[in-house]
């Protein structure tokens, strides 16, 4: 999508009744500063970003912020309505909050554990009060792990021969494939017969959680967001942290104890949390794009990094899981 024009930014100015005294151009975005101080984000609308979605989301957020956490979410324009249409640059698009803060460091103990905390918050807001409708996600978890074992097993034996440091894996890692894409494991009915639905992130990179000046955790870019697994924004966290926290024995263990009793959950669900956290989801990801590049010699590193957080994940399941983990 093409950047704002100076006569695209005077148009929202005027949709929204704000007075722009300039612009910074991101790579999806653009911020927009006004005389008042209030910094602002546009973002051009994409397929899914549909009206009534972004009332929804707007509901939401208002439920989160009573739990005390801010979350960005679209703005209503001076017509009452969230999707904007500019005749300058012919396109959709909305306005939200430019949050301040800073990127959450997934490498400090208590940041990870803020982290943690609004997690848990989230995925107890109460579902009834929220427009189901819109905000469904129709990829169920154990569909999303069974597709992601299907790609890991179509690269594996290419991805062997061309770094032979991944053959030492191939047991561990197709035993997994195998168990879920042959055996009828229990592990995956029990996802399926125990379902739970959240209103969950989806995509909890860390630059998508912010620090506020109070120290508060912020949540931005809820492109993704819907109704969910809980378990798969937990996994989302937990894998974002081996891959960027040298995390140490026992903190896959503090964060999530520290889950399950503010998110309240059945011994059932925290076991199989713990069994999603064996999946190789670093390894999986990295050997997938690998592939889909046509195996370049200049990946190797980022091969390798992976086989190095595959390892620690292995370290940290046997240290840290309350319960038996097949490997």
């Amino acid at each position: 999508m093409a950047l704002l024009a100076e006569g695209a930014i005077r148009e929202i100015a005027s949709y929204y009744g704000l007075n722009v005294i300039a612009s910074i151009e991101r790579r999806t975005v653009t911020g927009l500063i006004t005389a008042d101080g209030q910094n602002y984000v546009w973002k051009f609308a994409e397929e899914k970003d549909s009206e009534k979605r972004l009332a929804a989301l707007s509901k939401v957020s208002q439920l989160l912020q009573e739990k005390g956490i801010r979350f960005a979410v679209a703005l209503p324009n001076q017509n009452h309505v969230y999707l904007t249409r500019l005749h300058t640059i012919p396109s959709l698009g909305y306005l939200q909050p430019w949050l301040p803060g800073r990127h959450l460091n997934l490498g400090l103990p208590n940041e990870r554990m803020a982290a943690i905390h609004a997690l848990a918050q989230l995925h107890q807001l109460p579902v009834q009060r929220m427009d189901a409708s819109v905000l469904s996600h129709h990829t169920p978890l154990q569909q999303r792990i069974f597709l992601k074992a299907r790609a890991l097993s179509g690269v594996w034996k290419d991805a062997c021969e061309r770094c032979p440091p991944l053959e030492p894996f191939s047991v561990g890692v197709l035993k997994q494939v195998s168990q879920v894409l042959e055996e009828p494991a229990p592990f995956y009915r029990q996802l399926v017969e125990f379902r739970q639905l959240s209103f969950c992130h989806r995509d909890l990179a860390p630059h998508n959680l912010l620090v506020g000046p109070a120290q508060e955790v912020q949540l931005i870019d809820f492109d993704q967001s819907g109704l969910d697994d809980p378990l798969y924004d937990v996994a989302q966290i937990a894998n974002h942290s081996l891959f960027l926290g040298n995390l140490q024995a026992g903190d896959w263990r503090k964060m999530m104890d520290a889950y399950v009793e503010a998110a309240h959950l059945s011994p059932l669900r925290e076991r199989l949390l713990w069994r999603i956290l064996a999946w190789p989801d670093i390894l999986a990801r990295s050997l997938v794009e690998w592939a889909k590049r046509g195996y370049p010699a200049d990946d190797w590193a980022r091969v390798h990094y992976a086989l190095k957080c595959e390892s620690k994940r292995r370290q940290l399941l046997y240290s840290d899981s309350p319960y038996p983990i097949r490997m």
